[in-house]
């Protein structure tokens, strides 16, 4: 079961109360954000991200970005989600060289606002996109389109973490099942899974 499958499952009973407890028990580094961005609650990856990794900054349990313009996006990202709790939104920070760095997801849960943000370290996570373009001559674009169709972000997610269009997305992912021998993204995503099981 993955990340926001079980924060969805679980009680959701205010920013203060007791079961927040089960965020801890989340796989991944993720987050539990109040409308505001507040934090809180975090698993051990979570802390560990907010302690160490110098995109952030965390005075007063606020979440806050250092450079301005991943706060602007942020703030986009937190609007567009309290007006339309149903959304997903993604965003990928950098380094300063110019490098991606994290890949957020925002997402909402429960009755309060609550926003689950999960991060993916793009530069300490397995190197899929190499592999699939070592094994299956894939282009980079093709094989960074599947190695995050693989961690489960959707086409419009993967089109704004690699800041192209949807339709570029649509037409990487069309020929990588292609070459793959795959008929849906499903099925591209069971193999690219049991790829990575398989590094």
């Amino acid at each position: 079961m993955d990340a926001l499958t079980m924060a969805r499952q679980a009680p959701h009973n205010g920013p203060c109360a007791p079961e927040l407890d089960w965020v801890a028990a989340l796989p991944g580094c993720v987050l539990l954000l109040d409308a505001g961005a507040t934090v809180l609650a975090a698993n051990a990856a979570g802390h560990l991200l907010l302690e160490s990794h110098p995109a952030f900054r965390y005075p007063n349990a606020a979440l806050t970005l250092r450079r301005a313009d991943e706060r602007a996006r942020m703030s986009a990202a937190l609007a567009t989600l309290r007006q339309q709790p149903d959304e997903t939104a993604a965003l990928c920070l950098f380094t300063r060289e110019g490098a991606p760095s994290l890949a957020l997801r925002l997402t909402c849960i429960g009755q309060e606002g609550q926003i689950l943000l999960s991060a993916q370290d793009l530069q300490a996570c397995p190197p899929l996109a190499g592999t699939l373009t070592a094994l299956f001559g894939l282009t980079p674009a093709q094989a960074k389109a599947a190695s995050l169709l693989a961690e489960g972000l959707n086409v419009p997610e993967i089109a704004e973490v690699l800041e192209v269009k949807v339709e570029t997305i649509r037409s990487h992912l069309k020929r990588t099942m292609a070459r793959l021998g795959q008929r849906s993204q499903l099925q591209l995503v069971v193999l690219l899974n049991r790829l990575i099981c398989g590094l």
